[in-house]
């Protein structure tokens, strides 16, 4: 198991992560958002920047130098979501991990709802699920297809979403490097035996820019997924 560099850091609670691409307008009123709702609480905000062709660094910078419990990464080329999250995984020392995406479309203070069901419920991951999603319907279309089509695959539930509160002692009990390619680690998470909880939030039109995934971009993302699972399977059944 990958879990020497998961250790807790018995003074940060909550390691919020947050993968970064073209956001230069959102990220100052995401972590604004972000310290008002993990306040009073001890935590930390990991911004990973994945290539960003606008000024998201800069800005990234200028606001880490503004507040100590955010940091930040950087990687030289674009590797996608799930790549980021999982660097600012491997530099987090948070009790409990949180994701969020960069484009204010969850809001940040709903992470206050995520923290209360885990609370009620004990459970290892929550889920931040909605009955109202905005964006574009060729948007909204696409990513429900995906969902249908990896559900029965990898059976999982299709309630998952990107907002989320994971137990980090989940994150040791699989291999941290099959997650780097896959859009949907819940199908590594479904071999597992996991508590899962839902917290009904909010999600809201996108107020900057425009999604970076367009339909063909996720079903790239699928057929990766697809074939780390299947990997993942045939490295636990050789076992």
């Amino acid at each position: 198991m990958e879990d020497c560099w998961l250790a807790a850091d018995l003074d940060i609670k909550y390691s919020v992560l947050v993968a970064v691409y073209n956001s230069e307008r959102s990220l100052r009123e995401l972590t604004a958002n972000l310290i008002d709702t993990l306040y009073p609480f001890s935590y930390e905000i990991i911004l990973v920047d994945d290539a960003s062709t606008d000024h998201s660094f800069t800005e990234i910078l200028r606001l880490c130098t503004e507040n100590p419990s955010l940091h930040y990464y950087r990687h030289d080329t674009n590797k996608g979501q799930s790549a980021a999250l999982l660097t600012g995984l491997r530099h987090s020392k948070g009790e409990y991990i949180v994701t969020i995406d960069d484009d204010l479309q969850y809001d940040p203070a709903d992470i206050k709802r995520l923290i209360a069901e885990e609370a009620s419920t004990s459970a290892d991951i929550v889920y931040g699920i909605t009955n109202s999603r905005k964006g574009s319907w060729p948007r909204k279309v696409s990513s429900a297809l995906v969902k249908r089509i990896l559900s029965p695959i990898f059976k999982v539930p299709a309630k998952g979403s990107s907002f989320r509160l994971i137990r980090r002692t989940v994150f040791s009990l699989i291999p941290i490097a099959e997650l780097q390619n896959s859009i949907l680690p819940e199908a590594l998470f479904a071999r597992l035996d996991l508590k899962i909880a839902y917290a009904e939030v909010s999600h809201r039109e996108r107020k900057y820019g425009r999604s970076g995934y367009s339909f063909f971009k996720l079903a790239e993302l699928t057929l990766n997924s697809i074939r780390v699972y299947l990997r993942y399977l045939g490295k636990n059944n050789a076992r």
